[in-house]
């Protein structure tokens, strides 16, 4: 699907195979050592020869022998700077390989302490969401207590055994979510004071739970925390990324009440693993509005302030920035469009902050929408950027500067912006335009072309979603290109286009080899690919494609592929199909598990009766009207061959008494001769 160009120098082939530790001269060490070492031997070889041969002219001859003897102090020599240069070499890789290891370990994670994963008590609360105000700076923000929530959470996390929990806290922008979360993980945990693990994303929370060697993690539980999650980091977490965690920590995600509602509503592949998820995460919603009570208290916290709404709402000036925001329209529109811009790739999809060149990419297209008589100079995009992260009397701005570790100086917009253009809080929503869906894709990195593709296929944008995924099915990444792949093929196929389905699916199998943990929707794509081949006739390609379908953690999509492999293989193998049939008749879809037990009870009627109708039995239980008429005809026939023909007549009573018009009148035809 995509064409990949690599180049590799020298050096970086010398660090590929391990030889290049912390000292960037370490490699130059081991070769001179290398060298040294052939050096000896191959001197010490040549004067071997030459002093036997001189030994054979003047036997006895002290200055031979001593020569002899160098030789051999030289072959020692020799051999001693050889397995020292192999010393070195082991330990530089050994080096390497550590340095490697725990640099992909600070590349996935975004609060790290040295070489080390940092404590609870070691993360200050706005490293885990809550916005920064003015009285968190002071060290004065007391907590306001929400009783209902605080007691749910709580309640939630109070877990002393592995499967830990999955708390999902999900609802309105500024309802409090993450600083709700933070103080019940500070109560629940401040005795343990455990590990924590605050991941750039879902992908690589999935990726830290692959390491090898695995990432060290002293005492359960851990703390996993994933704020303000995307649908795409939900939907990169599969069952098993999940079992490995619940083994080791407790996943705490925050989620909007739009998101979270989107994931719940949607249909489709694209999305199911991020429903999967919710089925198995505890769910809690914090409500925006705070009831008398907590207003009272409050007030009493803080008496400087007049709360309308909600805390954090009040607390970070989310009314007045929002008032400055709609009104840089006219008093500074570069201002306006450079917030519009991260706005609008934030609803998007992108849920990380944005780099000052993304940011400047986006900003002739927005300030052409904002005023078309100006010109998108770099001057006017400083002096916007400068106005939008200058802050309010809150001390909180619409954009601020937060460090990577990768990208450096980023942005990140302030959710209750977000969520005022999306229409929360009796605000007016404003469409997100066409042109930023279309183009936003190509300004951005693969990975988070993915994101866009989810949240384009979220707001029925199928165009946009085929084009972010294509895009992202080209990533160097095999676990974003083979989900991204995978999703398109699911898109191609609801469309139509089989052709591009199938190439689809092919590239999603193909990269699963390079993944660190295959997803569900690879395996799903893996099922459906059997399907298209075996439809196009490609039998031998079907039967391995239905064969790693059957590998998937989800049940259902393990089944499914299973019951399609014993189809295929029914007359080909009838002792794979009938293994295939077994897997299958367990599928929680009754139609699959119906039709399983049909086909199993056909397959095996010549070979064993009494399975067969065991077989024929569980189809008639399952309760499918048609499949269940076909199979009580079936066993019937297959009492009356045998001469059971009490049981004969109760099976053709049973058929003669459906709905299937067809079987209905073969059964009383049957019944008529016995009875």
């Amino acid at each position: 699907m995509c064409a990949m160009l690599e180049s590799v120098t020298r050096d970086e082939r010398w660090v590929q195979r391990g030889l290049i530790a912390g000292s960037p001269h370490g490699w130059r060490w081991i070769r001179f050592a290398e060298t040294a070492g052939m050096a000896g031997i191959l001197t010490a070889a040549v004067v071997t020869i030459a002093g036997s041969m001189l030994k054979l002219v003047d036997q006895g001859s002290p200055a031979v022998t001593a020569l002899l003897w160098v030789s051999a102090g030289l072959t020692l020599v020799g051999a001693a700077a050889a397995v020292l240069a192999k010393w070195a070499q082991l330990h530089e890789r050994r080096l390497v390989m550590e340095r490697q290891w725990l640099d992909s370990i600070m590349r996935m994670v975004r609060e790290m302490r040295g070489s080390e994963l940092p404590r609870l008590s070691q993360i200050p609360d706005d490293a885990m969401g809550p916005t920064p105000t003015r009285y968190s700076k002071s060290k004065n923000a007391p907590y306001v207590g929400r009783p209902a929530v605080d007691t749910l959470i709580r309640d939630a996390l109070d877990a002393i055994a592995p499967p830990f929990p999955i708390v999902l806290i999900w609802g309105p922008s500024k309802s409090g979510k993450s600083r709700t979360a933070v103080e019940a993980v500070r109560v629940a945990f401040g005795q343990t004071d455990p590990l924590v693990v605050i991941p750039n994303g879902g992908q690589s929370l999935a990726d830290l739970s692959q390491m090898d060697p695995p990432l060290p993690i002293e005492g359960t539980p851990a703390l996993v925390w994933i704020d303000d999650a995307t649908v795409a980091d939900l939907g990169t977490l599969s069952g098993l990324v999940l079992d490995w965690w619940q083994q080791r920590a407790v996943c705490i995600v925050t989620i909007t009440a739009d998101r979270y509602r989107e994931v719940v509503m949607s249909t489709g592949e694209v999305t199911a693993a991020a429903r999967s998820l919710l089925r198995r995460a505890i769910a809690i919603e914090q409500p925006f509005e705070l009831t008398e009570l907590e207003s009272a208290e409050a007030q009493r916290l803080y008496p400087d302030e007049r709360f309308a709404g909600n805390i954090a709402e009040t607390l970070v000036g989310g009314e007045q920035l929002v008032a400055k925001y709609r009104s840089g329209r006219d008093t500074n529109p570069s201002g306006f469009a450079v917030v519009q811009a991260a706005v609008d790739a934030r609803r998007a999809g992108i849920g990380r902050p944005l780099t000052e060149p993304e940011l400047h990419s986006m900003f002739p297209l927005y300030l052409r929408r904002t005023r078309i008589d100006l010109e998108p100079t770099t001057s006017r995009f400083a002096d916007g950027l400068a106005w939008a992260s200058e802050p309010v009397a809150s001390h909180v701005a619409m954009l601020t500067a937060v460090h990577d570790p990768i990208l450096g100086k980023t942005w990140r917009v302030l959710d209750y912006v977000v969520a005022a253009d999306d229409g929360e809080n009796d605000h007016q929503p404003r469409e997100l335009p066409a042109q930023t869906w279309e183009e936003l894709p190509k300004m951005v990195p693969p990975h988070d072309a993915y994101n866009i593709g989810v949240a384009a296929y979220l707001a029925r944008l199928r165009h946009v979603s085929v084009l972010a995924m294509r895009i992202a099915a080209c990533s160097d990444d095999p676990d974003v290109s083979a989900e991204a792949a995978a999703s398109l093929g699911f898109l191609l196929q609801e469309e139509g286009d089989l052709l591009g389905a199938q190439a689809a699916y092919s590239s999603a199998v193909d990269a699963r080899h390079r993944v660190r943990a295959p997803s569900a929707a690879v395996y799903l794509a893996a099922g459906n690919l059997g399907v298209l081949r075996q439809a196009d006739g490609d039998k031998v390609g079907a039967r391995e494609a239905y064969q790693l379908a059957m590998k998937s953690e989800h049940l259902d999509v393990a089944r499914t592929a299973a019951f399609n492999l014993g189809v295929l293989l029914h007359q080909l193998d009838p002792e794979a199909a009938r293994s295939a049939y077994l897997l299958a008749v367990g599928d929680t879809d009754h139609q699959i598990r119906a039709k399983a037990a049909f086909n199993l009870g056909v397959l095996l009627e010549q070979q064993d009766t009494v399975a067969a109708s065991n077989a024929y039995r569980l189809a008639i239980d399952i309760a499918d009207p048609q499949i269940a008429a076909e199979a009580a005809f079936n066993l019937g026939v297959l009492r009356q061959n045998e001469g059971d023909l009490a049981g004969a007549i109760s099976a053709y009573q049973l058929a003669a008494g459906s709905h299937q018009a067809d079987v209905a009148a073969k059964a009383a035809a049957r019944l008529g001769l016995l009875v």
